[in-house]
């Protein structure tokens, strides 16, 4: 009963864990599609512009003109695949953290079980 009852202490303390990290790589994912949204937008109005206008980009605290708009919007492609590959990683390991937590689930439900007939 006592084994049982350590067992289950630790099944919980390693679901709350889970749960953390699962809250972590939510965050991540939701701030790079932020990211990618942005990225979207601001290639979308720059290739919107017409030729000869002017195009600012921030860079630190200042900004700064950019002197070649089409190598600036190809940049910005080049970011957003890299964040898509980011965000493919990301969307994989939360579905692992979320298969794990479901194996966990079913490991506490075992334990509580056993608790219950044993008592």
């Amino acid at each position: 009963m006592l084994a049982v009852q350590d067992k289950l202490r630790e099944k919980l303390v390693a679901m709350e864990k889970l749960r953390q990290e699962l809250s972590n790589w939510q965050l991540q994912k939701l701030q790079l599609e932020q990211k990618m949204r942005e990225l979207d937008l601001t290639v979308k109005e720059l290739e919107g512009l017409g030729e000869g206008k002017e195009v600012y980009r921030i860079v630190g605290g200042i900004m700064v003109r950019v002197e070649d708009p089409k190598k600036l919007v190809e940049d910005l492609k080049e970011e957003r695949e890299l964040l898509e590959l980011r965000l493919n990683t990301v969307q994989k390991q939360l579905e692992n953290l979320e298969k794990r937590a479901k194996e966990l689930e079913m490991e506490l439900k075992d334990l509580i079980q056993r608790s219950s007939s044993g008592a």
